[in-house]
């Protein structure tokens, strides 16, 4: 059936007084719908399945831990802006694996964050492939701006700039990168695993590479409290819709 708008009537029952009568539930702001205070906690862990029984069907995993000893030095050597005495710095580890041909492993990546002033930035990515690793630094940090957008109006947007640096293979290429997102408001998105009041953004992210070609992507995500339920990636990929998925071993509902 796909997504379809939420009619005014029901958006004003999620964003404001609810309806109903005495017994109507407290008011849920988009912030609340789209995102939970303990998606970049400690502790917070995800097991998501996409498009299972399809040729790009995969299973994602996470889970935000403190820096141990060595973290730093091993998979983030030389990272400026981010300091291992922060109190607020986290790892976000993930991993990724396609159940349609599980024989080709699982993608790794460790993600640098910090959480200041309420924002999320990434100071960088050490991602291990089957076959080799890659990291991506970047200065003065990426901002998570869907944060800042879902409380505001829907159709409000956000721009950032900043410099990403890229390890692979010995090999180091650099680009300056302005990505902009827009809210889209919210709506119902229908999936296998449920039917969701979803908040969507659309990031369109430019990479101007150094000595190098200018990339464009965009991309459009519905989140419904931290997890992505639908993705879609236009050109690139066939879109990935959640199957099942489970949020600190509570199935998502």
């Amino acid at each position: 059936m796909g997504s379809r708008s939420l009619t005014a009537i029901a958006l004003a029952c999620v964003l404001t007084a609810g309806c109903g009568g005495d017994d109507s539930p407290p008011p849920v702001s988009a912030k609340e719908l789209c995102f939970t205070p303990d998606s970049s906690v400690i502790g917070w862990q995800t097991d998501l399945r996409y498009n299972d029984n399809e040729p790009t069907g995969r299973h994602y995993r996470s889970e935000v831990r403190a820096p141990v000893a060595g973290d730093m030095s091993t998979l983030f050597p030389g990272i400026t802006g981010a300091s291992d005495t922060d109190p607020s710095l986290r790892i976000r580890a993930s991993s990724t694996y396609s159940t349609a041909v599980p024989q080709v492993g699982a993608t790794v990546i460790f993600t640098l964050e910090s959480v200041k002033e309420g924002r999320v930035i990434t100071f960088a990515e050490h991602m291990r492939y089957r076959i080799f690793t890659r990291q991506n630094t970047y200065d003065p940090g990426k901002t998570d701006l869907r944060l800042e957008l879902v409380e505001g109006a829907t159709g409000g947007i956000a721009t950032q700039q900043y410099r990403e640096s890229t390890v692979s293979n010995s090999r180091l290429t650099t680009a300056n990168v302005e990505q902009t997102t827009k809210f889209l408001g919210i709506q119902s998105i229908e999936t296998p695993a449920g039917v969701f009041s979803a908040c969507g953004f659309e990031s369109t992210t430019t990479n101007l590479q150094v000595d190098g070609p200018t990339v464009v992507e965009r991309v459009v995500e519905w989140i419904y409290r931290g997890v992505a339920v639908k993705t879609d990636w236009h050109a690139s990929r066939p879109a990935d819709v959640l199957t099942s998925g489970q949020v600190n071993d509570v199935p998502i509902k």
